[in-house]
């Protein structure tokens, strides 16, 4: 079973917001879905989990999974003995989450399609009574330790340390609210900054956390960003941060959401993370894990590309088309 993302903000309120001793540097990266085709309500025994695969080194976490499967209608014989073209019942989700010390980077997608069957002009259309069950949650973490260092002061002496915050993801689908019940996708994403209580958003909110930006190509760039936020520390403190990003995804076709398509994707490579603002003169930071925390993760490289929902759509429709192509030929007679 997925955790719904609120839930895991209730958890994140219950970290300890104090300063700490030098620890080690933890990420965490996850990667859940299944999907499900039937008619009617779909057993939980029948879902069928995503495949996913691991990638994990030193203070890097990644994980990638996908899963999907479809099958078409058979046609239905009309007039002149000819064959409609066949309907189209496919379930697509996908997923990557991948944490190091400091920057998060998060995809996921899912796409149910229940498409009725070609009929010529002259024929009611043909009701496509699947259900299809998709669903993915993409999750990335990581919490480390910063250790305050200023020349010329003593240990002990108060001072400010200035952190930022970011994340940013880019959809096909708007996100916002109403929650997810009624969107094929959303994201969240946390920060936990020592003086602070834990900064929590979700495009679910009926707030406008992510400030959206129409892209050429027709999908959107949501972002949010802090302004500094000053922390009150002292020389040799530790200060101990946080950070959660994560897609959630549902696109399900019922006789409650009865559609032709649903589904999107959210790309959030380009990326949630924590930085340093503008350091006073003196001070350095150093971290448990060895980031350089001077480094906006906004303006990182985004990791490699993962398909779209849109190009596993094309893809199944390719296949159907191919196999009603080659149904006909096998029906129509031969030319001498």
């Amino acid at each position: 079973m997925s955790v719904h993302p609120l839930a895991l903000f209730a958890l994140l309120a219950l970290l300890p917001l104090q300063f700490a001793a030098a620890q080690a540097p933890t990420v965490s990266a996850s990667v859940t879905g299944y999907t499900a085709i039937g008619v009617g309500p779909i057993p939980e025994s029948e879902w069928v989990p995503i495949t996913v695969s691991r990638k994990d080194g030193v203070l890097h976490s990644e994980a990638n999974g996908e899963g999907g499967s479809f099958f078409v209608i058979p046609g239905i014989p009309c007039c002149g003995g000819g064959v409609t073209g066949p309907g189209l019942v496919s379930a697509f989700a996908g997923g990557f989450a991948a944490a190091d010390p400091g920057v998060l980077h998060v995809y996921g997608s899912d796409l149910a399609v229940a498409r009725n069957a070609i009929s010529p002009p002259q024929l009611p259309a043909t009701t496509n009574t699947s259900t299809v069950y998709t669903n993915i949650q993409a999750v990335a973490s990581f919490t480390d330790y910063l250790t305050v260092n200023v020349a010329g002061l003593a240990i002990g002496t108060e001072v400010q340390v200035p952190l930022m915050y970011a994340a940013e993801v880019v959809s096909n689908y708007p996100l916002g609210y109403p929650p997810h019940s009624v969107h094929p996708i959303s994201v969240f994403a946390s920060f936990v900054i020592p003086g602070y209580a834990p900064q929590s958003f979700s495009s679910e909110g009926p707030l406008p956390y992510f400030q959206r930006t129409q892209l050429a190509n027709g999908n959107g760039l949501y972002s949010l960003r802090s302004s500094e936020l000053m922390v009150t520390a002292h020389v040799g403190d530790v200060l101990p941060i946080s950070a959660t990003f994560g897609v959630f995804g549902q696109a399900n076709i019922t006789d409650f959401n009865r559609q032709l398509e649903f589904g999107g994707f959210a790309d959030g490579r380009n990326t949630a993370g924590i930085w340093l603002g503008s350091l006073p003169s003196g001070m350095s930071i150093t971290s448990a894990s060895g980031h350089d925390y001077r480094i906006d993760p906004t303006v990182v490289a985004p990791v490699a590309a993962v398909p779209e929902p849109e190009s596993f759509a094309l893809m199944l429709v390719g296949l159907a088309c191919v196999g009603s192509v080659c149904r006909r030929k096998m029906r129509s007679p031969q030319r001498r």
